[in-house]
């Protein structure tokens, strides 16, 4: 299954993001592109918004380290009713992180690039019900008549974290 969502905004950039639903998998490709006379500089954002009673107060976030293992820590231990994490430096996951439900046997993975990323941001917001795994794209210029592509990978895996 695959859904196109388009935009043009002002100064000439055109947004297209495009979402492929492959079995347990949700790939996304966000394009912008340059139609302006001008380069311009773009600093993308992503934050999808899960559902927190999916996961449940004891749910745990994992991070990819650099040789690959994975860090894990439960995602509100304190019981506070929000929560703002950020995640950059050696503090950011090397191209994966996810998210394992403690009240139903599965995990929501993203994978991404990550020499595209700055910086990761977890923010939990019980009033809200919900969990968004932001990632904060690094800056890029685009020249005129240009355009860029940034991609993440979504995958909802049955069982226990890894």
């Amino acid at each position: 299954m695959r859904a196109v969502l388009e935009a043009s905004l002002a100064g000439g950039i055109a947004l297209r993001n495009e979402y492929f639903l492959d079995g347990d998998q949700l790939s996304i490709r966000h394009g912008i592109e340059n139609r302006g006379e001008e380069t311009v500089t773009v600093a993308p954002v992503t934050h999808p918004e899960w559902a927190l009673g999916a996961f449940g107060e004891d749910a745990t976030l994992s991070m990819r380290r650099a040789d690959r293992s994975w860090s894990r820590f439960t995602l509100n231990p304190e019981r506070r009713p929000s929560r703002d994490l950020e995640f950059a430096g050696k503090d950011m996951p090397a191209g994966a992180w996810q998210l394992a439900s403690a009240v139903r046997p599965f995990v929501l993975r993203e994978t991404f690039e990550a020499g595209q990323v700055q910086r990761g941001r977890l923010v939990l917001n019980e009033r809200r019900g919900s969990i968004q795994l932001q990632l904060y794209f690094q800056p890029r210029e685009i020249p005129p008549g240009e355009s860029i592509v940034l991609s993440t990978t979504w995958q909802f895996l049955i069982g226990e974290p890894e």
